[in-house]
């Protein structure tokens, strides 16, 4: 039976915190290219205060004038800059572009090395699939636990119909300690 590798490979795509969180960082990234090129931009402010003045002589008299809204002053206007060379600017729009690229990279890596690894592991499977039936054996010694649920998985999937032993239920039949339930 053959093996659909593509499915297995959006499986493990999907299922990879490291990809999920690469593509986070790559869309942060996005974010700090569109604000460094922001700073590239001229600059306009308004600003604007409005106060009251205590113009007498004497400060407690001051203070009366200016707690009764005696002398009001209001301020308004414009500031507009625009930074000639402005090369800081230019230097982290640069330089967050490079990263944001470095990640797009980091990223079309990463699925590369994840797919590597499925073609690997669906290899792997083949291999031992066809050693153990390569053996005609009735029985599958298996040293732990992940092992033996792995190889049954095989058989049950192959209908190859071997069964699987833990390699201790075989020590402890040897020495006389597994009670009657416990032979299964």
């Amino acid at each position: 039976e053959q093996i659909n590798v593509s499915d297995h490979v959006k499986v493990a795509i999907k299922n990879r915190p490291d990809l999920e969180q690469a593509e986070l960082d790559l869309k942060n990234g996005e974010l700090e290219v569109v604000q460094t090129k922001n700073g590239l931009l001229p600059k306009l402010d308004y600003f604007g205060s409005v106060g009251s003045d205590g113009k007498e002589e004497h400060l407690d008299d001051a203070y009366g004038t200016a707690s009764e809204l005696k002398y009001r002053t209001l301020s308004t206007g414009f500031e507009f800059s625009y930074p000639l060379m402005n090369r800081a600017a230019r230097a982290q729009y640069k330089k967050a572009k490079f990263v944001n690229e470095q990640a797009v990279e980091s990223i079309s890596n990463l699925k590369q090395q994840i797919e590597l690894e499925v073609r690997q592991s669906v290899i792997e499977i083949k291999r031992t699939e066809q050693q153990i039936q390569a053996t005609k054996a009735d029985y599958c010694i298996a040293g732990c636990h992940n092992c033996h649920a792995q190889i049954h998985e095989l058989s049950e999937h192959y209908g190859a119909g071997y069964g699987v032993v833990h390699l201790w239920t075989l020590i402890c039949l040897s020495l006389g300690i597994l009670g009657p339930r416990e032979r299964a």
